[in-house]
Protein backbone atom coordinates (compact mmCIF):
# COMPACT_ATOMS: atom_id res chain seq x y z
CA UNK A 1 0.00 0.00 0.00
CA UNK A 2 2.87 2.58 1.02
CA UNK A 3 4.43 1.66 -2.26
CA UNK A 4 1.45 2.34 -4.36
CA UNK A 5 1.06 5.63 -2.38
CA UNK A 6 4.93 6.85 -3.22
CA UNK A 7 3.86 5.67 -7.12
CA UNK A 8 0.98 8.58 -6.97
CA UNK A 9 3.51 11.55 -5.14
CA UNK A 10 3.99 14.45 -7.47
CA UNK A 11 7.53 14.61 -8.28
CA UNK A 12 7.44 18.36 -6.94
CA UNK A 13 6.78 16.93 -3.36
CA UNK A 14 9.72 14.97 -3.25
CA UNK A 15 11.94 18.54 -3.76
CA UNK A 16 12.44 18.76 -0.20
CA UNK A 17 14.21 15.23 -0.22
CA UNK A 18 18.34 15.12 -0.49
CA UNK A 19 19.39 14.03 -3.24
CA UNK A 20 21.05 10.51 -1.83
CA UNK A 21 16.57 10.30 -0.65
CA UNK A 22 15.82 11.11 -4.40
CA UNK A 23 17.61 8.56 -5.89
CA UNK A 24 16.63 5.86 -3.36
CA UNK A 25 13.04 6.89 -4.20
CA UNK A 26 13.25 7.12 -7.81
CA UNK A 27 14.55 3.63 -7.78
CA UNK A 28 12.05 2.33 -5.55
CA UNK A 29 9.21 4.31 -7.08
CA UNK A 30 10.06 4.29 -10.86
CA UNK A 31 11.79 1.35 -11.17
CA UNK A 32 9.85 -0.57 -9.00
CA UNK A 33 13.02 -2.16 -6.56
CA UNK A 34 12.54 -3.49 -3.75
CA UNK A 35 14.60 -2.05 -0.59
CA UNK A 36 17.30 -4.91 -1.07
CA UNK A 37 17.59 -4.06 -4.91
CA UNK A 38 17.73 -0.38 -3.80
CA UNK A 39 20.76 -1.41 -1.23
CA UNK A 40 22.49 -3.35 -4.11
CA UNK A 41 22.50 -0.61 -6.69
CA UNK A 42 23.88 2.48 -3.63
CA UNK A 43 25.96 0.04 -2.45
CA UNK A 44 24.66 0.04 0.93
CA UNK A 45 23.57 -2.62 3.62
CA UNK A 46 19.30 -3.26 3.94
CA UNK A 47 19.06 -1.87 7.32
CA UNK A 48 20.69 1.42 5.53
CA UNK A 49 18.55 1.59 2.92
CA UNK A 50 15.36 1.20 4.78
CA UNK A 51 16.24 4.02 6.55
CA UNK A 52 17.05 6.17 3.59
CA UNK A 53 12.97 5.38 2.03
CA UNK A 54 11.87 5.78 5.40
CA UNK A 55 13.29 9.55 5.77
CA UNK A 56 12.48 9.79 1.97
CA UNK A 57 8.64 9.14 2.57
CA UNK A 58 8.96 10.86 5.37
CA UNK A 59 10.26 13.93 3.74
CA UNK A 60 7.51 13.64 1.07
CA UNK A 61 4.87 13.25 3.74
CA UNK A 62 5.78 16.50 5.40
CA UNK A 63 5.69 18.28 2.18
CA UNK A 64 2.52 16.91 1.49
CA UNK A 65 1.08 18.51 4.60
CA UNK A 66 2.52 21.38 3.82
CA UNK A 67 1.07 21.92 0.69
CA UNK A 68 -2.72 20.68 1.88
CA UNK A 69 -2.23 23.84 4.23
CA UNK A 70 -1.31 25.75 1.10
CA UNK A 71 -3.73 24.66 -1.05
CA UNK A 72 -6.82 24.89 1.56
CA UNK A 73 -6.10 27.61 3.87
CA UNK A 74 -6.61 30.95 4.08
CA UNK A 75 -3.93 32.56 5.61
CA UNK A 76 -2.69 35.35 4.15
CA UNK A 77 1.14 34.66 6.10
CA UNK A 78 0.93 31.27 4.14
CA UNK A 79 -0.20 33.11 0.92
CA UNK A 80 2.51 35.62 1.01
CA UNK A 81 5.27 32.85 1.92
CA UNK A 82 3.95 31.33 -1.72
CA UNK A 83 3.97 34.20 -3.48
CA UNK A 84 3.42 33.32 -7.12
CA UNK A 85 1.93 29.73 -6.78
CA UNK A 86 4.83 27.30 -7.25
CA UNK A 87 4.34 24.79 -5.12
CA UNK A 88 8.24 23.43 -4.44
CA UNK A 89 8.77 24.32 -1.19
CA UNK A 90 12.39 24.46 0.68
CA UNK A 91 12.63 22.13 3.92
CA UNK A 92 12.76 26.16 5.76
CA UNK A 93 9.61 26.83 4.11
CA UNK A 94 7.84 23.56 4.87
CA UNK A 95 8.76 24.21 8.30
Amino acid sequence: RHRSELALLAWPEAAGTTPEQREALELAVRHHLAPQEVAAVLGMDLAAARELLASAACEVERTRAALAVVETGTCAGVARLTGDNRYVLSSALRR
